[in-house]
């Protein structure tokens, strides 16, 4: 099943027909996996690609699962009728429109491990995909902003980019060699399947893992 945001698109077909042509198209429309059809429109047969809207008066619930099959009718009026139930789609689509919930918490000190500061997160959708998450670091809420995966070791995509996370909720980073920022602002990004995305940045947060230790002088 292929997952878009979008409730309009244009739809390649072709026809095999006789002598008196096409007359029109009817596209029919599943929302059970073929148990039920409805014809969702019909078209004079010249139109190439057929145009497809899922945003109609009579599609209150334009999000979930769809599944598309063309009737053409020629032009002496023959055709193979409407699909009959459990007729399988001849193309299968996801609709998802809303974007991910993104939920950030505070981080907190790994008490572990040293030089390293535990991100969590609350993320949620219906269409996530594999790794969905990506979190990056910068000194200004503007940024630039720099992946916080960079220095552990995961493999980067096409183009050098650091690969995005798991939607574990929690992820520890290790604080980059040399970092002199004492407050840091984070920046999560969730993208869904559909390519929708919510991105979360948090105010700066300190950035002090050092433990306050006292050594006994004296009395005075």
């Amino acid at each position: 099943v292929q997952v878009v945001n979008f409730l309009r698109f244009d739809l390649q077909y072709q026809v095999e027909n006789g002598p008196s042509g096409v007359k029109a198209v009817d596209l029919y429309v599943t929302r059970d996996a073929g148990k039920t059809w409805t014809r969702w429109s019909q078209h004079d047969g010249r139109e190439s690609p057929l145009k497809v809207a899922l945003d109609t008066q009579f599609n209150p619930r334009p999000e979930g699962e769809y599944g598309f099959r063309l009737v053409p009718v020629s032009g002496a009026g023959l055709s193979d009728g409407p699909p009959a139930a459990g007729s399988p789609p001849e193309l299968r689509l996801r609709v998802d429109v809303t974007a991910p919930f993104v939920e950030v918490y505070r981080p907190t000190a790994d008490p572990n491990q040293r030089n390293a500061l535990v991100l969590n997160w609350k993320a949620t959708d219906d269409n996530f995909g594999r790794d969905p998450i990506a979190i990056d670091w910068s000194e200004t809420p503007t940024g630039p902003w720099k992946p916080v995966s960079a220095g552990d070791g995961l493999v980067p995509v096409a183009g050098g980019v650091p690969a995005r996370l798991p939607n574990t909720g929690t992820y520890t980073w290790h604080l980059p060699t040399g970092m002199t920022a004492h407050q840091v602002c984070l920046r999560f990004t969730a993208t869904d399947a559909a390519g929708n995305r919510s991105e979360v940045v948090t105010p700066p947060v300190l950035v002090d893992l050092t433990k306050p230790r006292a050594k006994v002088l004296g009395i005075l």
